[in-house]
């Protein structure tokens, strides 16, 4: 089940496949930052930062992708999505529904400082207009600065390229502006790092996450681009507005690794094609689920087995080389063992198991995503010759090793049941009953989450959003 795409494009270089989606740049070029449309303006005198609002307790709900799909293929096998998804959309790029509140009262403590900010629109020489009011978000983070806004280009998208060596590095972005907004915060080959998010003309929301650096930036043995070497942003969704960013290495953040195959990893752009039709896993999507502090950092890969994962110093070598207490360890693999012995699939998890808890680190098995295939509950998952049930095979070494188990393929498998399998469709990639699409990774992302809560995992459970 190893999936090369061909048709990839770099978040370093995808500025034209962006403005192709999007009608293009205002005034048809890349400008040195991105400003509001308006006659040029000299800036005025700052205005003083108002107090962020505490951050509320929402959490990224999930709607549907609103991209039909065809009927599953026969043998493709794939995957469908949970019990927590959301109706289907209409055509277009999915929406991202439920995007976490922003509790606390608006701070009104004054206009937040546009030192070194783009212009603002208003006829030239007025200075010392009313700049955007900050209506709360997150609190904490790196400090907005000029220099780093500097290094953002464009207007739709707006494309930051930092720099800086592989590792954690936290981030705050300062979104809205003059004139209204939506802007999707994405990070390195596609990540979510934070749900779209709308800002009213002359509103604006402070967003703070934390985001792995590697090289290369998605998957880490395939043969698709490596991506920008350093931190990389994208500021896309129907409307992005940035009104400043400020981002620093991160100290001692918690670490949520992922070791998985092609239905959890980090597909690269292919920002050349709709949304319904990009492979993503859904490791890609879940950052933008949790808080400041929490570093999501998935070296899932595509075709890998149990075993090839194991034995590959590039995934599993990294993982266990990287591992700290406190950290998780989170398992999914099991498309790619069919022809896996039983004993052998039990001995590679469990060591994965022991490599997490010899590091202080917390393992949590998830069971594969299912396939849309047809198959009930009791027929997924088993191998060729029909003597390795994946699901069993890990629920009784949950129960042997005292390991959190998150059933995943009992989730997916529940909502194919209850809605049938055109309508779980429209979160697979035309063509596939493997492979979701971004709608059908931000749901199977959304069960998984809801396994967090269930079981209870602390202290993870205290950084989601």
């Amino acid at each position: 089940m190893r999936r090369v795409s061909h048709r990839s494009v770099s978040l370093g270089f995808a500025i034209l496949a962006l403005q192709s989606l999007s009608g293009g740049c205002s005034g048809g070029g890349v400008v040195a930052s991105p400003a509001e449309a308006g006659a040029a303006s000299v800036p005025g005198s700052a205005g003083a930062l108002g107090t962020a609002g505490a951050p509320g307790n929402g959490s990224p709900g999930a709607s549907g992708g609103g991209f039909g799909g065809s009927e599953a293929g026969a043998g493709d096998g794939g995957l469908q999505n949970g019990s927590g998804r959301g109706n289907a959309g209409g055509a277009g790029s999915p929406t991202f529904g439920g995007a976490p509140a922003f509790g606390g009262a608006p701070a009104f403590g004054g206009a937040p400082a546009l030192g070194g900010a783009p212009a603002l629109g208003g006829s030239s020489g007025a200075g010392g207009g009313a700049g955007a009011v900050n209506s709360g978000g997150d609190v904490g983070g790196p400090a907005i600065d000029a220099a780093a806004l500097a290094q953002c280009t464009g207007t739709s998208p707006i494309i930051c390229n930092f720099g800086g060596a592989p590792g954690h590095y936290d981030v705050t972005l300062l979104l809205g502006g003059l004139t209204a907004g939506s802007t999707l915060s994405l990070a390195e080959s596609r990540r979510f790092l934070f749900p779209e998010t709308a800002t009213t003309a002359g509103e604006s929301r402070r967003v703070t996450f934390s985001v792995n650096v590697r090289e290369p930036e998605g998957q880490p043995i395939q043969s698709v681009p490596a991506g920008t070497p350093g931190l990389n942003l994208m500021l896309a969704g129907s409307a992005p507005r940035l009104l400043g960013v400020g981002y620093q290495v991160a100290v001692k953040p918690l670490v949520l690794w992922i070791a998985g195959d092609s239905t959890v990893c980090d597909q690269e752009p292919q920002l050349d094609l709709p949304a319904n039709e990009r492979f993503t896993g859904w490791g890609q999507v879940l950052p933008q689920f949790f808080k400041l502090g929490v570093s999501v950092t998935n070296y899932a890969d595509s075709g890998e087995s149990s075993s090839s994962f194991l034995a590959s110093s590039k995934l599993f070598g990294k993982i266990k080389a990287g591992m700290k207490a406190g950290d998780y360890l989170f398992i999914q693999l099991g498309h790619n063992d069919k022809t896996t012995a039983p004993a052998t699939y039990k001995a590679n998890i469990s060591s994965m198991i022991a490599s997490a808890k010899s590091a202080g680190a917390f393992p949590v098995i998830v069971t594969p995503i299912a396939r849309n295939d047809g198959s009930t509950l009791a027929e997924q998952h088993i191998d060729t010759n029909g003597t390795l049930n994946i699901r069993q095979v890990l629920l009784a070494l949950a129960t042997e090793q005292n390991v959190p188990l998150i059933d995943l393929l009992q989730k997916t498998q529940a909502y194919i049941d209850r809605v049938g399998r055109t309508a779980a469709q429209t979160g697979f990639v035309p063509g596939q009953t493997t492979h979701p699409n971004e709608a059908g990774a931000l749901e199977d992302a959304t069960l998984l989450v809801q396994g967090i809560k269930e079981l209870q995992l602390q202290p993870l459970m205290n950084y989601l959003r």
